[in-house]
């Protein structure tokens, strides 16, 4: 073949690059409309009520053995690649022990910087109806608290957060102004799980009156209520659970959700808006639905439960070793005041170098 010349070679090429340029730019322009790919989520509750179980089944499936309690905050992450995009959607999730008096943990997992994207979930034990209401009252208090004064630091950080967060609380009452419930409810501004866990091992006797408390408190608050069996074989409540929460970490609006079920005689899985206080019978001897109803019904039909909020100190600023005059128990004191510092700086910096694409495990060695 005879030689070509260098004129021609270049006109050669140019279809070439303008096809490999035009390759380049579609697909940053695709990369620019990606949304927000990282989310926090938080998992709360109290002592043994299956949240870390519930959290582990999402994670690796199901186990034959059941993980250890959370001591005090647990962080992992999780990874999601989305079918559509190379991308990769990321969860920061912050798993909370069962105390109480740790409540003020979700200062660490809960930011000003994080809280547009936060996912919260509260998981009671269904196995052990006293502790249900007395749980879902602490813990829903604790977390719109918290998410309530963060919204307002990040909204005072400047107008295009302000703007943010204005956009975000509209977006609510759009969503609400025409619910039934409208001046009745107070939904979260960002997605809020109840997790029911252990319905297997739920009294019979017990079911009607707490589902019915449940439903309550998911639709005064606009949550999710999913109720999951402690039976690995029992595949329609995991597949339900793994289903809403792939959805609302890594914002998979395509992923399909099971069939409401708002009958007690199954399993519930409701979602925000859907259920209406008119359906839900009002607390046996009472004229309406309240909060302070539904917390003296449970305590006559279930028992009382104690948590464990006032037998210790709620925040670091009251542990104060002052009363204290023994050297080694102020040494001790501020011995583990300092562990907490460092390990909430940990947590952070672990967040930080996943958001990065940094592997954590490397990152140490």
């Amino acid at each position: 073949l005879p030689a070509m010349s260098k004129k021609a070679a270049g006109k050669a090429k140019e279809p070439s690059e303008s096809l490999w340029s035009r390759l380049v730019n579609a697909q940053a322009d695709e990369l620019s409309r990606e949304p927000n790919s990282s989310s926090t989520v938080v998992f709360c509750g109290g002592r043994k009520s299956g949240k870390t179980t519930i959290l582990e089944r999402f994670m690796k499936g199901t186990k034959d053995d059941y993980p250890k309690a959370t001591v005090a905050l647990d962080y992992k992450y999780a990874r999601f690649a989305h079918d559509a995009s190379t991308s990769k959607s990321i969860a920061h999730i912050f798993d909370l022990g069962g105390d109480e008096r740790l409540s003020h943990l979700v200062n660490v997992a809960i930011t000003p910087a994080n809280v547009e994207s936060v996912i919260l979930t509260v998981t009671v034990d269904l196995g052990e109806a006293a502790s249900v209401v007395p749980s879902l009252i602490h813990w829903i208090a604790v977390l719109r608290a918290r998410v309530d004064k963060c919204l307002e630091q990040a909204a005072g950080s400047g107008q295009a957060a302000a703007a943010r967060v204005q956009k975000l609380r509209d977006a609510v009452r759009e969503k609400w102004e025409s619910h039934a419930d409208y001046s009745h409810v107070r939904p979260f501004p960002v997605p809020l799980i109840i997790f029911g866990a252990k319905w297997d091992l739920m009294d019979v006797n017990k079911r009607r009156t707490l589902c019915q408390a449940l439903r309550y408190f998911a639709t005064v608050s606009g949550a999710y209520l999913v109720c999951t069996s402690t039976r690995k074989e029992d595949r329609q409540t995991l597949e339900g659970m793994k289903s809403l929460c792939r959805r609302l970490f890594f914002g998979t609006a395509s992923i399909r959700l099971p069939k409401e079920e708002l009958e007690h005689e199954k399993p519930l899985f409701i979602c925000p808006g859907t259920d209406t206080l008119a359906n839900i019978p009002v607390p046996p001897g009472k004229q309406h639905h309240s909060e302070d109803g539904w917390k003296k019904v449970a305590e006559t039909s279930f028992g009382t439960y104690s948590l464990s909020v006032g037998e210790g100190a709620a925040a670091d600023d009251q542990l104060d070793g002052a009363k204290y005059a023994e050297n080694t128990i102020d040494a001790m004191l501020d011995q583990k005041k300092e562990e907490l510092k460092q390990y909430r700086a940990q947590v952070e910096r672990s967040r930080r170098l996943v958001s990065e694409g940094i592997n954590v495990a490397d990152a140490r060695s």
